[in-house]
């Protein structure tokens, strides 16, 4: 009787898995409001027929398929004289959907371009004209937890999708943050934040720390004259985004006064987070 008790779960935990995918895959569908380089690029409604998602938005049409959480394909588009969006006639895209369900993030390369131009196009659900609808988020609510329970099921023995650490991020203790990773083992970075209506500028070099490339680690000094290290990672944390949210440490350096003190001294710590704004190669020439 023991026995037959393993078909029977694994084909509870297929069907299960099969009602996830399907269950997050439905969630691209559906209107959102998109933007490109920060400017209106109208609504983009998603539709679905099989494998396909089929999206309509002003002056263009995409079609693509499902992959790991991601919605993935091409575009075209009917240019005329006054466009400067630089999406081109057609071109591929990636769609990576935030933790939340409400907004993505996304990256496409133009026909004739051999780097995807990354980051810049995003959407978000449109707010309903009625508010929210109790019935519906609660069992929406229900499904993602049943979807969480199966995603961690499948994917226990699967990495994380990690970008390079190259773009600007918004810290809460260093301010706006520019990375420029030229290799893992070469990552320069640049930042400024402002206290009492002055600034303060810093540099900071390091490398990849991981063959993952998901944690980062280096050397920090800024105008002040404070110095130290820095070490951060992308972040697990609730509702964080791989590839685009870290966490981690600043430790400082003694100052030259208290390496005088002949006492023990312990360094300072300061916990830090930054949330990636753009996978772009920053200005690395100067600090805003």
């Amino acid at each position: 009787m023991k026995k037959s008790i393993m078909p029977f779960t694994v084909v509870g935990i297929l069907f299960l898995l099969s009602f996830s995918t399907q269950a997050q895959s439905n969630d691209w569908t559906g209107k959102w409001n998109t933007t490109l380089l920060g400017n209106s690029l109208g609504e983009l409604n998603i539709t679905k027929s099989g494998d396909i998602y089929t999206g309509t938005f002003p002056n263009g049409k995409l079609d693509g398929k499902y992959e790991n959480g991601n919605l993935t394909g091409t575009y075209r588009r009917t240019v005329n004289s006054f466009d400067r969006t630089g999406m081109g006639k057609m071109g591929l895209f990636t769609f990576i959907m935030h933790a939340g369900k409400k907004s993505f993030e996304g990256e496409y390369k133009p026909e004739g371009k051999d780097d995807w131009q990354p980051d810049n196009w995003n959407g978000t659900r449109p707010s309903s004209l009625y508010g929210n609808i109790i019935e519906e988020q609660a069992a929406k609510d229900e499904l993602d937890k049943r979807e969480q329970v199966l995603k961690d099921f499948a994917n226990k023995d699967k990495p994380a999708p990690i970008k390079p650490w190259t773009g600007t991020w918004e810290t809460d203790v260093l301010g706006k943050l520019k990375i420029n990773q030229k290799n893992i083992a070469n990552v320069l970075g640049k930042y400024r934040f402002q206290v009492n209506n002055k600034f303060t500028n810093g540099d900071i070099t390091g490398k990849v720390t991981d063959s993952n490339r998901k944690e980062f680690e280096g050397h920090f000094k800024d105008s002040e004259g404070k110095s130290g290290q820095i070490k951060i990672s992308y972040s697990y944390l609730v509702n964080a985004t791989p590839g685009y949210d870290f966490s981690g440490v600043l430790i400082y350096d003694f100052t030259p006064e208290q390496k005088k003190m002949n006492i023990p001294l312990t360094k300072k710590v300061v916990s830090i987070k930054g949330h990636r704004v753009s996978s772009l190669l920053p200005n690395m020439v100067n600090y805003n």
